[in-house]
């Protein structure tokens, strides 16, 4: 009951047997003056903080990020929304020096209506990474796209693969790299062989 009551006199949340208002929630950090990290993957498994190294380990109250191409030039820059203090923007320079390769996916539908649900799947090989259409995937920031994909050495994709909301397929071989790739959403129904 007292929960009941609560809501309907101020929006309050619950943390650790107590009710918080949403101004006192909104105003102030669980977690204040703790540096951002950044991991990078090592092997799949293991996994080495490069925060600092890269220069964003901020200790603004970091709320929400969105990765995304920034500068068009295939890799991953970083825009951080802080609480109480300005919007981060970091651009990625250290991809740079790698050879490495990519693929951007961006999803069109004829309807106007954005794909949400979609899932894409990039095989190379018997290698496969798969993400969904997700407009909001980070507290209070969101996505727009293209569904971005690190790819590595490689040089060719065998083939993209999307299964749009309501069952429909769309397969297309041999892509290159390095390019903003456009699909079509389609009107072939999947298939138990089509889509795995």
């Amino acid at each position: 009951m007292l929960f009941f009551e609560s809501t309907v006199r101020r929006p309050q949340d619950y943390y650790e047997g107590k009710f918080y208002s949403a101004d006192f929630i909104l105003n102030n950090s669980w977690n204040g003056a703790e540096p951002n990290f950044a991991y990078l993957n090592l092997d799949g498994q293991n996994f080495l903080d490069v925060g600092y190294v890269l220069g964003v380990d901020s200790l603004s109250d970091s709320r929400g990020f969105v990765p995304f191409d920034f500068d068009h030039d295939g890799d991953q820059d970083l825009l951080v929304a802080n609480q109480n203090g300005s919007t981060h923007l970091y651009v990625n320079h250290w991809a740079d020096t790698t050879q490495n390769h990519w693929l951007k996916i961006r999803l069109a539908d004829e309807s106007g209506s954005p794909p949400f649900g979609a899932t894409v799947k990039v095989r190379i090989g018997d290698r496969v990474q798969a993400k969904t259409y997700s407009l909001g995937n980070s507290y209070v920031t969101s996505f727009v796209g293209p569904i971005h994909f690190g790819l590595g050495p490689v040089t060719e994709v065998d083939s993209v693969e999307v299964l749009w909301p309501g069952g429909t397929y769309t397969r297309i071989n041999g892509v290159a790299v390095n390019q903003e790739l456009v699909v079509h959403r389609t009107t072939r129904h999947a298939s138990a062989e089509g889509f795995q």
